[in-house]
């Protein structure tokens, strides 16, 4: 900050460092069909901006402070975003709408956005530009719910709780989910998920011994568990 000597001239030369050649990028989420605007009456989706194609979050689980990057929420209202003071430069664009909002997060690419970040494409802006049209279409993700059951298969398995984990065929975890202590009714649900076979697993947090009762980790078949 510089502040001048004359008090009466201090509006004018009081400077703040600041990107005084930020740009910023604008566009509308829609839905898979490109035409009809993402609404999603108060769930979430934030667009981030990040300066390398496929960043280091994406290898991380859970919550990555090291890299936080620059980006905008959606309007739940009309599905567009704003990201404002953006320096120029070229960015990689990906939409991720949490736990409410039912749809797969997806890298800005065209004709179409993109599920894996090594086929999303740079968005590139210049000083004091205001980049507009850059457009996500979001498919809907699947959801995978059931009830956690005693081996009666009749009574729901309210304590301890249970986290029901999806795997792929190559026995990677993909998605889980825990069922809260108090459940009364031991419900699960998993959300935004992409389209395709799985293997789902459940696993109680008390497996070994809950109150003299032998609690095990199963993997869910069509007929019992196994």
């Amino acid at each position: 900050m510089k502040i001048c000597n004359s008090f009466l001239s201090l509006l004018f030369c009081i400077s703040f460092y600041s990107n005084i050649n930020a740009a910023s990028i604008t566009g509308t989420i829609f839905h898979g069909d490109t035409t009809t605007p993402v609404t999603t009456n108060g769930s979430k989706i934030y667009i981030e901006a990040h300066s390398t194609q496929c960043p280091d979050s994406e290898n991380c689980t859970g919550w990555c402070m090291a890299d936080v990057p620059v980006g905008s929420w959606v309007d739940s209202d009309t599905g567009t975003y704003h990201i404002h003071n953006i320096s120029a430069g070229s960015y990689f664009l990906v939409a991720r709408a949490n736990y409410d909002a039912n749809y797969l997060s997806e890298w800005w690419a065209v004709p179409e956005s993109a599920r894996n970040c090594d086929e999303a494409q740079e968005v590139t802006i210049s000083e004091n530009e205001e980049k507009t049209g850059v457009d996500f279409n979001l498919d809907p993700g699947a959801t995978v719910s059931g009830t956690i059951f005693k081996n009666d298969g009749i009574s729901p398995l309210i304590t301890p709780s249970s986290t029901v984990t999806v795997y792929s065929s190559t026995g990677e975890s993909l998605y889980s989910t825990s069922t809260n202590n108090g459940n009364p009714n031991g419900d699960y649900t998993i959300v935004r998920i992409p389209t395709g076979q799985y293997y789902l697993k459940v696993t109680p947090s008390a497996p070994l011994n809950y109150n003299g009762i032998a609690y095990t980790s199963e993997w869910w078949t069509s007929n019992d568990s196994s």
